[in-house]
C-alpha cells in the first residue's frame, strides 16, 4: 500500500507518557463487503485462482481490507470487505467483483452491503 495514501487518511503523532503513536483518522471511511455463492467453476479454470482474481479486481479500485472463502450450507462462498468512499462506487465496485466471478464461474446469491455498527446492510441504488 502506498504510504502517502495511509498519511492522506490519517495523522500520526507520538504520546511520550504511553510510549507509542497515537493515530487519529481524519474522516471514518466506511466498509463493504461483496458475496457470492460459487458454484461450477468455467472450464481450464482452477478452484485456487478465484479468490485471487476477485481481490484484484477490488484491489483496482479500491484498499481490500479482508477476503475469505467459507462453507455456508455446503456451498463455497466468496466474500471480499473493501472500503469504499460512497454506497454508489462501493456498487460500482461490487459489481466489478461479481462480473469477474461471474466470468470463472456460475454464482448466486450475490450481495454488496455496507457496515454500520455491527451489522451489514444491503446498499441501495441512489435514486
Amino acid at each position: 500500500m502506498d504510504r502517502g495514501l495511509i498519511r492522506a487518511r490519517r495523522a500520526v503523532r507520538w504520546h511520550p507518557a504511553r510510549a507509542c503513536l497515537l493515530v487519529a483518522y481524519r474522516a471514518p471511511v466506511p466498509s463493504y463487503r461483496v458475496s457470492a455463492v460459487v458454484g461450477l467453476l468455467q472450464p481450464g479454470v482452477d478452484a485456487p485462482d478465484v479468490l485471487p482474481q476477485a481481490v484484484l479486481v477490488a484491489e483496482s479500485f479500491t484498499t481490500v481490507e479482508a477476503f475469505d472463502v467459507s462453507v455456508v450450507r455446503g456451498q463455497a462462498r466468496v466474500t471480499v470487505r473493501f472500503e469504499a468512499a460512497d454506497d454508489q462506487y462501493a456498487r460500482r465496485i461490487g459489481w466489478a467483483v461479481l462480473a469477474r466471478l461471474d466470468e470463472l464461474a456460475e454464482i448466486s446469491g450475490r450481495s454488496v452491503t455496507r457496515r454500520f455498527g455491527s451489522r451489514w446492510y444491503p446498499v441501495r441504488a441512489q435514486t
